[in-house]
């Protein structure tokens, strides 16, 4: 009877708690629809930018918004695999190449094809990489493609696991990104 008693209370403290429920992997590698918003940060040599981004990713294709303080400056890339226009200091262009293209535009190699996956702690599988998780499964880092990827916290959205600040980093170019909102979206 004591151990009942005890138990009861147990279980009623525990649905007292506003902890977070925590899920034990990042469920976010099949969503094919999905929209986050944060905050962006890059540092090169003795240049750095800050500024917010909107990424919408849809079967048919994405759009990323980059702007810099108070909306001014920035990128923006539309389209789907093989063809993409980038909106760029007023400036419209259209290219299939994009990795090359806006690696070009920046200045530094910026792997686009894998930030999708990288955003949401998720390797990219079409290429080779390294990965280490905690004990939860959570992706701790990340070696791909060049980059090296830390995710030091994670935070609940709905039913996702997402990193909440990410930090890329290729020796050359420092990314870091702060995660404020996603959603899922259903097709």
């Amino acid at each position: 009877m004591k151990q009942a008693v005890v138990a009861l209370l147990a279980l009623w403290l525990a649905s007292c708690s506003h902890a977070p429920v925590i899920s034990e992997q990042v469920p976010t590698a099949g969503i094919d629809a999905w929209k986050m918003s944060g905050r962006i940060a890059i540092a090169r040599q003795n240049e750095g930018f800050n500024g917010r981004f909107v990424w919408d990713e849809q079967p048919s294709g994405m759009q990323l918004r980059v702007r810099g303080p108070l909306g001014f400056g920035g990128i923006e890339i539309n389209g789907h695999e093989g063809a993409y226009t980038v909106i760029h200091s007023g400036e419209h262009f259209q290219t299939n190449d994009p990795e090359t293209e806006l690696s070009a535009l920046v200045g530094w190699w910026l792997p686009v094809h894998s930030l999708s996956a990288w955003l949401r702690a998720v390797p990219d599988e079409r290429f080779p990489f390294q990965a280490d998780r905690d004990s939860d499964g959570r992706l701790v880092s990340l070696m791909q493609r060049g980059w090296s990827a830390e995710y030091p916290s994670y935070r609940q959205r709905a039913e996702y696991l997402l990193p909440y600040r990410i930090l890329l980093d290729n020796g050359e170019v420092r990314v870091r990104v702060v995660v404020d909102r996603f959603e899922a979206k259903t097709n």
